[in-house]
């Protein structure tokens, strides 16, 4: 789902546990209030619409001067919780799952 100006339009699921220090919830509060969570999310998708099937390893290199491999495996689940991405078990590369758009 988008908005008026093509923004994809997300929900956050809590990305941090429990067993998490203090740092990693601020860390978590201040990435998602400040929209980069949201823009992550919005340049792997446009990266998925170019390589559609490719794993995490893969997008960093073709995201690479953009995001890092860290902070777009990160972003994985937040596009699998809101149904813009599947993982694939069965097609693996490199031991690696590869990820499609839904």
């Amino acid at each position: 789902m988008t908005d008026s100006t093509g923004q994809i339009i997300m929900e956050f699921p809590p990305a941090t546990r429990i067993s998490h220090p203090e740092t990693s919830r601020i860390a978590e509060g201040k990435i998602t209030k400040t929209g980069r969570r949201q823009k992550h999310c919005q340049i792997i998708l446009q990266a998925l619409r170019r390589h559609n099937g490719s794993t995490t390893k893969e997008l960093a290199g073709f995201l690479a001067g953009v995001l890092r491999h860290d902070q777009i495996w990160r972003r994985m689940n937040d596009l699998f919780e809101n149904e813009y991405v599947k993982p694939n078990n069965e097609i693996k590369r490199e031991g690696c799952q590869t990820w499609w758009l839904l």
